[in-house]
């Protein structure tokens, strides 16, 4: 081609873009095409690959309207189901689908699920129950579905949506007033975190602003019109002044109506009109009144000697010896005029003389006086003036009031708000007087209002802090004070007067609170208690093995050993095989969470008869004789034991054996012969026994005989001394596994039966307790419970009892330990090991831990292994410190021992120390979220979720108060009964800020597509009350493994359906929100709760009448009166109460 043509081309190619470009952008979201192009339309991300669904590709686009394109119309086609964020239109390009995490102001669009949602957040206070606790201005379930056709139109201050027959149209100066526009597809503009699929095609398409024929001159419009462009033509408007369609346009005469608003005269000109005033006025500021000219301000008004004005005019008058001049402003020598009383001037006649007035004065009919007429001055009115034989009468123009004087006009309240700032009233005398509103002082010219800092006096009489507002003033409590009902004093706040503030005990400190667990717990999430495994610190310190309980531990030993009193230690016991054999009746005990079970296995010669519900009898062995001989406690030295106790009624309960009790010998020695007997209990007609007729009463006969270890070689006294305080041990030992249903009876060849000893509701205290101010109590340490004098006891001396609720006491490990009467410690016995010490018993005499070895604790009998080829610093050392380890462990590990090196502590357990052989476990079912921790609060409650069923209740996020778990996933269910609905109310939440890997969802069911009431991920510190929009609430929360914070605890109360344009009234009002004071009111758990109440049950209304109301600031009660009108409170008591006239005088 010649190269002429080509620059010919080339320089025509622009003119021929614009004539002929196609300005509509087609996205295909399926297989990633985009065809079409547009200047004003750049892609932010191009189609990419979502979730991998045939309609998922995303695709960020950016708008320009700055141009001649105003308009953008995007049509969207959903061929696959509407799920998730399938369009967000944004004026920022941070925007987050839920009208955050942008800049202000600006707005955004956004189709979620089925679920069409409009934000704002430049209205300034608005705030209604939303999505996520923004600024919404609307939100519409079910547009749009599979197979829909979205069409949007964006242009300045409006937005547009069509699908199907229906359309919606929003126009409001807070949308997309910014000339750059971002529109995501599949997606949120902020980013892809925030996905969806559904739409397969996406059509952009920018309109051109019509041909301005204002502009060009082409329109037809009047030429005392005005021309306005439109989108599809012009608008043509007369000019004020002018009447008529436009396109012809005649004068208006504005004098014709009320004068025009002129007080005096009215001059109409083509298209305007002008106000003028009589001689001696001007014109005010507002171009229509009149207001008086005050002529003797300049020169006197050309009066030789004195200027008196006066409205509309002025005159002139002469010292004293002087009268005026017929020229009215000069003055001549003498008063002869005065003199005959003449109110101007005289004329003299050959007989008398002529009183005469100036110019615009008549005489009177009196003939000395002058009447001013309304030539002159306009008679001294200032609006109106009237001539009558009397003189002139004054009157004022439409919306002013005449003056005191009969002759002044002040414009009245009905123009121009009186002048006034704020309120504008009038006085009998009919003066307009200015006021301001509680908050404001007049200022000194009498029309403005001026803010009062009430801060500055005083301190606003507030208590502690004083915030000033605008026309007002708050009170501000610091954390963990209550603003009383004055607003202004702060009153500290009793934390633990809420229920459950606490798990265990609650200790109120000034403005704050503490939480402190029990013995054997500790304290996670800040408010929480968990059993404490002191097993997982060294074994808990026993020797053998160690065995957590709720609350505390045990120490146990290996088969073989029995627990030394120390109860720690282990010692080996004696063979009982000799025992064994000789016993034929044989006892065998067995151990189940924590529960010791035993049996008495008659090897032969078992008789039972009876009924096994009503009466038996149960014999086994033969009678012993007691023998001492000669000087030796021979082991055939049996006693006797006998007791009742009553019961229930004679019930043996079968009890199927699935597996071999495990067998070993116990303290109790060789019981020779057993007989048990049950029969019915009844008592005499007078008795006062208010318990059950049919109880009954089992007989307990054994004989028993101690062990080979009391045997000595001489029966002495202390021999028996020793050997009667075992026996009462072994007695109590027997009785108590009675009592508490711990003991079956059987043989090799009969079923198992269980003893059913149940005790009735007896009027006297069960065994084991004693009557003490008032109620049953257990003997305290140091104390024992005598069976046969059926009171406590105190310890005789050389023995001792660390525990209550028991039926003996322990014997010192040595004979010639002597401890006092009541002792309640194995350390009275004698003098025990100290630490880095030890023995055989744990008593003096005393051995150092050897090189490599250390012990911490008192009393014990051996001493702890620093680890293998592992030396202490010295003999005698007392704590792993004094270990030589060849590494220093950090904080969040410890040493193992076993492999020579430090490790991290596994997930369930923490170390806040260094240079440690042990990690802490963590205190109930808690758990950390990794490896290595080194703090008690990463101890983390994993425990959340259900369904919750009640009228009135809470969820809250795991671990609250405390910081929510990493990886956690919580749902929770919400179902409304028919005719009530659902009420929110988030006071706090607190999510970590790591692109939205926590979040929080409310929505009708389990489906993401399902309607949502509720959607975040972000931190909201202000709270917020919303109504659900569905009956059924489905909340979800997750967490990520990232950052964490403390979380949630959001109440919730279902209440009648018919309350709820009132309930939608008081959530949805700003004013709720407006205030501090009535935001703390929306966080306070005691507060909260009792409103929350009151809506769940109204019918509690009473229960909070005489005192609910004392809890709350004044403004906060006016403002949930204002609410409540006449009509809703009737129907109130009219559904909950059959006098309702009680409630409307409350």
């Amino acid at each position: 081609m010649h190269s002429d043509t080509l620059n010919f081309i080339t320089l025509l190619a622009p003119v021929f873009f614009r004539l002929f470009r196609c300005d509509t952008v087609d996205i295909d979201l399926q297989r990633g095409v985009v065809r079409g192009y547009n200047p004003f339309v750049s892609f932010v991300s191009s189609p990419v690959r979502g979730r991998g669904e045939q309609c998922s590709r995303q695709a960020v686009i950016r708008l320009d309207l700055s141009g001649n394109f105003k308009i953008a119309i995007i049509s969207l086609d959903y061929d696959e189901r509407p799920r998730q964020w399938t369009l967000d239109i944004a004026e920022s390009n941070t925007a987050d689908g839920h009208g955050g995490n942008v800049q202000y102001p600006a707005s955004e669009f956004s189709v979620h699920n089925r679920q069409v949602r409009l934000y704002s957040n430049g209205r300034p206070g608005y705030r209604s129950a939303t999505i996520d606790g923004g600024y919404l201005l609307k939100v519409i379930d079910g547009v749009v579905k599979q197979g829909s056709r979205l069409s949007i139109e964006i242009s300045p201050g409006k937005v547009s949506w069509a699908v199907g027959g229906r359309r919606e149209d929003v126009e409001s100066s807070f949308v997309f007033q910014t000339s750059v526009v971002f529109a995501a597809f599949n997606r949120v503009v902020g980013g892809s975190w925030r996905n969806g699929t559904g739409i397969c095609r996406a059509t952009v398409n920018l309109r051109r602003t019509p041909p301005d024929e204002c502009l060009l001159g082409t329109h037809q419009c009047d030429v005392h019109a005005t021309c306005k462009n439109t989108r599809r033509a012009y608008r043509c408007r007369c000019k004020p002044g002018y009447q008529g369609d436009g396109k012809k346009c005649q004068d208006r005469n504005e004098c014709s109506v009320r004068n025009g608003g002129c007080v005096h005269k009215c001059h109409n000109n083509p298209g305007n009109f002008t106000c003028s005033c009589h001689d001696g006025f001007q014109l005010d500021k507002d171009g229509r009144n009149c207001i008086d000219i005050d002529e003797c301000s300049k020169r006197k008004g050309g009066c030789v000697h004195q200027c008196l004005n006066t409205l509309g005019s002025y005159e002139c008058r002469c010292n004293d010896g002087f009268s005026l001049a017929a020229d009215g402003h000069s003055c001549n020598m003498g008063s002869w005029c005065k003199e005959q009383g003449c109110d101007h001037s005289c004329e003299v006649t050959r007989s008398s003389f002529i009183c005469t007035c100036r110019p615009g004065f008549m005489l009177a009919p009196d003939g000395r006086n002058c009447i001013q007429s309304c030539s002159h001055g306009n008679g001294g009115c200032q609006h109106r003036c009237t001539h009558t034989s009397d003189g002139p009468i004054c009157t004022c123009h439409y919306k002013y009031i005449l003056g005191l004087d009969k002759k002044s006009c002040s414009p009245s309240c009905a123009i121009n708000n009186g002048g006034c700032d704020r309120k504008c009233s009038t006085t009998p005398q009919g003066m307009v007087k200015c006021n301001c509103p509680n908050g404001f002082l007049l200022h000194k010219d009498g029309r403005s209002c001026l803010d009062i800092d009430e801060c500055a006096v005083k301190n606003g009489g507030c208590s502690h802090t004083c915030l000033n507002s605008h026309g007002s003033f708050e009170c501000i409590c610091p954390e963990g004070y209550k603003l009383l009902p004055n607003e202004k004093t702060c009153s500290e706040f009793d934390e633990c007067s809420i229920s459950g503030t606490c798990d265990h005990t609650c200790v109120n400190t000034p403005g704050s609170y503490e939480c402190v667990c029990n013995s054997g717990y500790e304290q996670f999430g800040q408010t929480h208690c968990g059993d404490k495994n002191e097993c997982a610190q060294n074994n808990g310190g026993c020797h053998h093995l160690c065995v957590n309980t709720e609350g505390s531990f045990k120490c146990a030993c290996r088969q073989g050993y029995f627990l030394h009193p120390n109860k720690k230690d282990c010692i080996e016991m004696d063979t009982c095989k000799d025992d064994e054999a000789a016993n034929p009746i044989q006892v065998q005990c067995r151990r189940n969470k924590m529960k010791e079970t035993c049996s008495l296995v008659c090897a032969s010669g078992l008789h039972f008869s009876g009924n096994r519900n009503e009466s038996y009898r149960f014999e086994c062995g033969s009678r012993s004789t007691n023998v001492c001989m000669g000087n030796t406690c021979s082991l055939e030295f049996p006693r006797r034991i006998k007791f009742t106790i009553i019961s229930n009624g004679c019930h043996l309960l079968q009890r199927i054996t699935g597996h071999q009790m495990s067998s070993r010998c116990i303290s109790v020695g060789i019981i020779s012969y057993v007989k048990m007997f049950c029969e019915p209990r009844w008592k005499p007609r007078w008795s006062r026994d208010l318990t059950e007729d049919h109880t009954s009463i089992i007989h307990v006969d054994m004989d028993v005989q101690l062990g080979q270890k009391f045997k000595t070689s001489s029966c002495n006294n202390l021999c028996r001394e020793k050997y009667t305080r075992q026996f009462r041990y072994v007695m109590a030992f027997i009785q108590r596994q009675f009592q508490e249903e711990l003991f079956y009876v059987t043989s090799p060849r009969e079923k198992e039966f269980l003893l059913m000893t149940s005790r009735t509701n007896d009027t006297v205290c069960p065994d084991g307790q004693i009557y003490l101010h008032g109620k049953c109590v257990f003997c305290s340490a140091g104390n024992f419970f005598d069976l046969d004098k059926n009171q406590c006891i105190q310890c005789p001396s050389g023995t001792y009892q660390d525990s209550s609720n028991q039926f003996g006491c322990h014997v010192c490990p040595q004979e010639n330990m002597y401890a006092s009467p009541g002792s309640s410690s194995l350390s009275t016995c004698g003098s025990e090991c100290l630490p880095g010490y030890y023995s055989a018993d744990g008593f003096q005499p005393c051995t150092l831990c050897p090189l490599g070895k250390y012990q911490p604790q008192t009393g014990r009998m051996f001493c702890h292994v620093c680890g293998k080829g592992i030396n202490s610093l010295s003999m005698g050392s007392t704590s792993f410190h004094q270990c030589q380890v060849p590494e220093f462990c950090t904080l969040g590990s410890f040493y193992n021992t076993s492999i020579g090196q430090c490790q991290l502590c596994p997930i369930g357990f923490y170390q806040p120390n260094k240079g440690r052989d042990f990690c802490f476990a963590c205190p109930g079912e808690t758990a950390t979220d990794y490896e290595g921790s080194s703090d008690l609060t990463q101890c983390k409650s994993r425990q959340c979720g259900g369904s919750i069923g009640k009228l009135l209740g809470i969820f809250e996020s795991p671990n609250y108060p405390g910081n929510y778990p990493n990886n956690i996933q919580c749902t929770w269910t919400i179902r409304a009964q028919k005719g009530r609905r659902i009420l929110v109310v988030v006071p706090q939440l607190f999510l970590a800020d790591d692109q939205c890997g926590d979040s929080l969802v409310m929505r009708k069911s389990k489906s993401p597509y399902s309607i949502t009431t509720y959607d975040t991920c972000k931190t909201q510190q202000r709270p917020i009350a919303f109504t659900a929009r569905s009956r059924k609430l489905w909340i979800h929360f997750k967490s990520d493994g990232k950052n964490n914070d403390q979380g949630f605890r959001i109440p919730y109360a279902l209440f009648n359906e018919e309350y709820q344009p009132l309930i939608e009234s008081i959530v949805r009002d700003s004013q709720l929100y407006a205030m501090i004071n009535h935001q703390e009111i929306l966080k306070d758990r005691k507060l909260l709760t009792a409103l929350m109440d009151v809506i769940a049950h109204p019918i509690n209304y009473y229960k909070y009448a005489n005192i609910s109301w004392a809890w709350f600031p004044d403004s906060f009660v006016r403002f949930i009166m204002s609410k409540v009108k006449f009509k809703e409170k009737l129907m109130f008591a009219h559904h909950y109460f059959d006098n309702f006239g009680e409630i409307l005088t409350n």
